[in-house]
């Protein structure tokens, strides 16, 4: 306890300093992503996630992050995306620099956003594209595919074929 105190007390020291600059990222779903996540650029930790909050006008989660003064040259056009690093699940937000000639600075917004993969709406969504696959697996006069042209008299032609046997 003592130790992380020193380590939150030495944070907070750093970033009156002006030892960093905040800006915005508003995103529609965050996850589990919370204050003090890693803020990270091609792999590399450049800051952490100083506030998450929410707009009511907007219905958006606005996160803040305090970036490094000595990543200072992020582009404004910067897209932020919110990943999960390996096995430990631990969310962060990585930042992809863009190639617009003006940089993020102090209280600037990044309108380029990518929310959080949430696992369960994946399954869900993974589960209801195969009952719908499933529905037309199982169905002898399957329709056809999107695009397929089909004719008129052809489209539904059956015909009865002798084998031989007692045909039921």
């Amino acid at each position: 306890v003592i130790s992380l105190s020193i380590m939150t007390a030495g944070d907070q020291q750093v970033a009156e300093n002006g030892e960093f600059y905040t800006i915005e990222a508003r995103f529609d779903n965050i996850g589990d992503l919370g204050v003090d996540s890693r803020v990270a650029a091609s792999g590399v930790t450049i800051g952490r996630v100083s506030s998450v909050d929410y707009d009511n006008e907007t219905y958006e989660a606005v996160v803040g992050l305090s970036i490094n003064r000595k990543y200072d040259r992020f582009p404004l056009d910067t897209a932020a995306s919110i990943l999960t690093a390996g096995f430990t699940g631990d969310q962060f937000v990585e930042l992809q620099p863009g190639a617009d000639d003006v940089m993020l600075k102090q209280g600037d917004i990044i309108d380029l956003t990518q929310s959080s993969l949430i696992l369960e709406q994946v399954i869900g969504q993974f589960i209801y594209n195969q009952s719908q696959d499933d529905t037309f697996r199982d169905d002898p006069f399957q329709a056809p595919e999107f695009g397929e042209q089909v004719s008129g008299d052809d489209a539904f032609v059956i015909e009865h074929q002798e084998t031989g046997e007692n045909d039921e």
